[in-house]
């Protein structure tokens, strides 16, 4: 199984469960999120079906969906070479992959429950 398929199906578990966040590198590209996130390495997103509009996509591309920031929506959009960490605070458990060569600080830090897949 490739590393996005691993991806793919560990995040649509998470998605199917309930609300899930994903912790990505912003400046990669391919990455469509509001200018003033745009250059942050250390970006942590909410997704969720749940969520209005209910417009969730989880795809052998990436993830998408309209999120709101401040009152304003915004159609994001986030390839998987971008995610380096999926949590489930539904399912208890946070997993890693390949970390960026430079991790950014908050990253360095171990994260509780925290599990790599290789």
């Amino acid at each position: 199984m490739s590393e996005n398929e691993l991806k793919i199906d560990a995040v649509l578990t998470m998605a199917r469960a309930g609300l899930f966040g994903l912790m990505l590198d912003a400046r990669q590209p391919g990455v469509s999120v509001p200018v003033r996130l745009a250059e942050d390495s250390c970006l942590v997103l909410k997704f969720s079906y749940r969520f209005s509009p209910s417009d969730l996509e989880i795809t052998e591309w990436g993830v998408k969906q309209t999120l709101s920031f401040g009152g304003l929506l915004y159609r994001c959009a986030i390839p998987w070479c971008a995610i380096y960490v999926a949590m489930s605070p539904v399912l208890g458990h946070d997993l890693a992959w390949a970390l960026p060569e430079e991790p950014p600080p908050a990253v360095r830090v171990p994260f509780k429950g925290l599990r790599l897949v290789n």
